[in-house]
């Protein structure tokens, strides 16, 4: 079995235990996908009916507002990541999802994902808490953009995710955060 797969499953596993017969039917459903960097995983008016796991690597989510490119996420390994709106919501997807570095993902497919979780009642109780986690998630960041202002957030960045502080580049932190680019580098520059 691929070791990348192994590591999908291990994540997965600390979670919820899985029966064989689950990590079978994934190992089966399951479709790699390699991704260079820059490289388009989904664009806007592409319906998306897929999740993906990052194995390795990270991918960002951007929307196009007046002409300019706006970061609404970034995630990197054992994450996972979908158009949201456009999987759950059925709507027209206006994101584009990007590999900012060389990635590897694993996807699986709405109706192969609904079938995991009708057969296997451990997997839908994955799919659940990992629901829960990641709307937790998109809800501290909503609260963030609402109630601190420009040095919160970006200190509050840097603090919970300082691995993405150091590689990702200013502009698709300042655009995430709701910042100047300039706010970015002077806050960088006050920190040294």
């Amino acid at each position: 079995m691929d070791t990348l797969l192994i590591s999908l499953f291990a994540s997965l596993e600390k979670v919820h235990p899985m029966s064989p017969g689950l990590k079978l039917l994934l190992t089966e459903k399951v479709v790699r996908i390699e991704l260079e960097k820059g490289e388009l995983l989904l664009t806007a008016g592409m319906p998306c009916h897929h999740v993906y796991y990052i194995v390795d690597g990270f991918l960002r989510c951007y929307f196009i507002k007046n002409g300019n490119e706006v970061t609404a996420w970034m995630k990197m390994e054992n994450d996972i990541a979908t158009a949201v709106l456009s999987y759950y919501g059925k709507l027209p997807n206006e994101y584009y999802i990007q590999a900012l570095r060389g990635s590897v993902l694993y996807a699986i497919s709405e109706s192969d994902l609904e079938h995991a979780c009708e057969l296997y009642p451990e997997f839908y109780k994955i799919r659940v808490k990992l629901m829960e986690f990641y709307y937790c998630e998109a809800y501290q960041r909503i609260h963030g953009l609402l109630s601190m202002n420009a040095a919160d957030r970006h200190s509050h960045f840097k603090e919970h995710w300082p691995s993405l502080y150091k590689i990702i580049p200013q502009r698709y932190i300042a655009s995430m955060l709701g910042l100047a680019r300039e706010t970015i580098t002077r806050r960088r520059k006050q920190l040294r």
